[in-house]
């Protein structure tokens, strides 16, 4: 280390090349940096949201709920189900495990 610095010292003008070239490749890696104001992300997170009008929540936990929960239950990557009953609509939250295939769980939901 001690030989460095007396190297350094005694010859200025490259000491001051090298703190150059390594400022001009700092701005050029900054410069090729990725930025984006909303980065990508995915929730894994597939909502289906049924809508009957004047429907009291029994009835549509009854009529709605109860048959999509049972039809969904078998498919496979799904972690949780959740389901809402509210006055004239329903609907059914299904949370996927962690590296679970979003379109293909889709498929077989909308299937």
């Amino acid at each position: 280390m001690n030989a460095t610095i007396k190297w350094m010292t005694e010859h200025p003008v490259a000491a001051n090349l090298i703190m150059v070239l390594v400022l001009a490749v700092g701005l050029l890696s900054a410069m090729s940096l990725p930025q984006k104001t909303f980065p990508d992300f995915s929730l894994n997170v597939i909502d289906v949201r049924v809508t009957y009008p004047g429907a009291s929540p029994s009835e549509i936990e009854q009529s709605i709920i109860r048959p999509i929960e049972d039809q969904l239950s078998g498919i496979e990557g799904v972690d949780e189900l959740t389901a809402t009953a509210r006055e004239g609509s329903g609907q059914v939250a299904l949370n996927l495990s962690l590296g679970a295939n979003v379109a293909a769980t889709l498929d077989d939901v909308k299937s």
